[in-house]
């Protein structure tokens, strides 16, 4: 599922001129190519699915699943030969979700999850029913930033960041040292996703 529609993405892009189709084929292209970055640069997946997943083992009490928020966990498996099969699936008693926001099940008791390579086999269903308006307005931007820069190419003048760069930074000092100085987003975009989107190791 595209994190938002072409139709936003062209209305932020083109305004007045959004109702043609002349670019269409571009700005598909442009999107699913933001989306992934976004996407890669979160180091997670934002539409919902229900999914079956083989994880590493984290050796703590929490583990985080690959999408979030997660709303239902059917089936949890541990199983050091990745056999999965009877006598491995824990029951409801031996785990909870810790924080469905933050994508994470913990075992109860204190007890700690395997450190070893794919011994956890989880079923659940996570992810955005409906994307957050304001990571829709993250693809639109970075898609109209890199609109504006090919175009510039193309004319032969210096292709610079465009959407939102000049927006006045509204965050501390030490958080804006963090922005990256080759960052593929403008400013804006990468603040939203840096505070509010991106797994933090």
């Amino acid at each position: 599922m595209a994190l938002t529609t072409l139709a936003k993405v062209k209305s932020f892009v083109l305004g007045a001129a959004a109702s043609g189709t002349t670019h269409d084929a571009r700005l598909t292209a442009l999107q699913a190519s933001v989306e992934a970055a976004i996407e890669s640069f979160c180091k997670r997946q934002f539409a919902q699915v229900t999914e079956t997943v083989i994880l590493n083992g984290s050796g703590r009490n929490a583990l985080r699943l690959p999408r979030w928020p997660v709303t239902a966990v059917s089936s949890v498996r541990i199983d050091l030969t990745g056999a999965f099969g009877d006598g491995t699936e824990l029951t409801f008693a031996d785990y909870f979700i810790l924080d469905g926001d933050a994508g994470l099940i913990r075992r109860r008791y204190k007890a700690t999850w395997p450190d070893e390579p794919a011994c956890v086999r989880v079923v659940y269903t996570g992810g955005y029913a409906t994307i957050p308006d304001d990571l829709q307005q993250c693809v639109a931007e970075a898609v109209a930033d890199r609109w504006h820069r090919s175009r510039q190419s193309e004319s032969g003048a210096p292709a610079q960041m465009q959407a939102s760069e000049s927006i006045n930074f509204m965050g501390s000092a030490t958080f804006q040292n963090e922005l990256s100085q080759d960052s593929p987003f403008p400013i804006s975009v990468e603040r939203i996703l840096r505070s509010k989107y991106r797994v933090p190791f």
